[in-house]
């Protein structure tokens, strides 16, 4: 690509007093200076006093775009071409690597800000006789700005060598690994279904990819079809506190959500509810909160899990204060995992209203959480960052699917092996939590 370049711009100098040998003005091509591109002029075409060509004010094309090219395409202007790939079809370039061969056209700097010329570690005698290569397609500082690792999707950037949004493949300006990284298992949401958002894909797949214009194309499709008309959508509002910032809910969709219902032929136990998993982004782009309560086989409903990627994108964490975040428990000999809480969410329907559905609807639903305060942490030695859920609510239509492992939910309590430590937090006995004891007598942890 560079070697064409260099070849340009010699023929460029050896026709140079050629082109400019019709009467000269301010502008690169058209003698007026004002680079309108109009062509014909508004007044048409004269007839010429003096028996040569009719004059339009241009010393070439009469296009008005300085280019001398006669199509009036702008080509002699970087207007919508910055960062566009060399063309040798073109007068003069618009990427960062038009410095280094002398080829910008007059208005680069100003429209498109330049770029680094030459490469940091300077330019390389090639050994084929050819341009020098920079291992760039466009700017040579081997920064990343000619590969989409990591941009995936980006919107057009002008200061950028190659682009790596689905766009690029009609103007012709992908970089070369744009397909590899970008397009085929990343560009579908086949097994991508309900996952959090992931900058480095070309696209998303969680419910709230709608709200942001950036789902796959076949996210309908592989994501939504078919199911239960459920009434109103799902929607998520309020905030969950923490004991560092307080983190309100940013476009009302959730990022995800599973509802498992049994499957059974009793209809004492058929399509009720045992399984639900839910996920809050706080932020379009991270800080996502993910919870997933579960029923044993022993009836005993809880919350399994939750976790907090409090990551750059979560207001008032601090880059001390990022991390994963996970379930913890403040006990009599300090922090650890793996204990899960005896809680549920409030305003779920036990039961599904279909008969040993494959899926179902749970419509116009309202679920809130109990005011109580989750110790979580990111590791044993970390300090205990405290959050409630009480002021979340979702409401709207709970689309469900059925499973004939399921169980149905008896109570919200610890599950067996563990007792409740005595503020919800589940220990395995004689552990129980600050303030309580174990009393061997019930197998109970009772204030101390």
């Amino acid at each position: 690509m560079m070697r064409a370049q260099w070849v340009l711009v010699a023929v460029v100098v050896a026709v140079a007093p050629v082109v400019g040998c019709a009467g000269a003005a301010a502008g690169n091509g058209d003698g007026d200076g004002d680079g309108d591109g109009d062509w014909p002029p508004d007044g048409g075409l004269e007839e010429p006093s003096d028996g040569g060509a009719a004059d339009s004010g241009s010393s070439g094309d009469g296009d008005g775009d300085g280019d001398g090219d006669g199509d009036g395409d702008g080509d002699g202007s970087c207007a919508g071409r910055c960062g566009a790939p060399f063309d040798d079809a073109a007068l003069c370039q618009c990427n960062p690597g038009c410095a280094g061969f002398g080829d910008c056209c007059d208005d680069h700097a100003a429209l498109c800000g330049g770029g680094d010329w030459p490469p940091d570690g300077g330019l390389e005698e090639p050994s084929d006789g050819g341009a020098a290569d920079s291992g760039s397609s466009g700017d040579g500082d081997g920064d990343g700005d000619t590969s989409c690792a990591g941009r995936c999707g980006d919107s057009y950037d002008p200061a950028l060598a190659c682009q790596c949004n689905p766009a690029c493949a009609d103007f012709g300006n992908c970089c070369d690994d744009y397909a590899p990284l970008c397009t085929d298992s990343t560009a579908s949401c086949a097994g991508r279904c309900g996952d959090s958002y992931d900058p480095a894909l070309a696209c998303q797949c969680n419910p709230a990819c709608a709200d942001f214009g950036n789902c796959c194309d076949d996210y309908d499709t592989q994501c939504t079809a078919p199911g239960p008309e459920c009434g109103a959508p799902l929607l998520v509002q309020g905030q969950v506190h923490t004991s560092i910032a307080d983190l309100a809910v940013s476009n009302g969709a959730l990022s995800g959500y599973d509802v498992v219902h049994k499957i059974d032929i009793d209809p004492v136990e058929d399509g009720c509810v045992g399984e639900v998993r839910l996920a809050v982004q706080f932020h379009p782009q991270g800080c996502l909160l993910s919870l997933d309560f579960f029923v044993d086989s022993g009836g005993n409903g809880y919350l399994d899990d939750i976790f907090l990627d409090a990551d750059s994108f979560c207001p008032g964490f601090l880059d001390a204060q990022e991390g994963t975040y996970h379930l913890a428990y403040e006990g009599n000999y300090g922090n650890g995992f793996a204990r899960q809480v005896a809680l549920w969410p409030t305003g779920l329907p036990a039961t599904v209203p279909d008969a040993q559905a494959d899926a179902s609807c749970l419509a116009d639903v309202v679920v809130g959480f109990p005011d109580l305060d989750l110790p979580l942490a990111r590791d044993a030695s970390d300090a205990i960052l405290w959050t409630n859920l009480h002021d979340l609510t979702l409401s709207g239509g709970l689309v469900t699917e059925g499973d004939q492992s399921a169980h149905c939910r008896q109570a919200t309590a610890c599950p067996a092996g563990t007792v409740d430590g005595g503020q919800a937090m589940c220990f395995s006995p004689p552990y129980c939590d600050s303030g309580f004891v174990y009393d061997y007598a019930t197998a109970t942890c009772g204030p101390s």
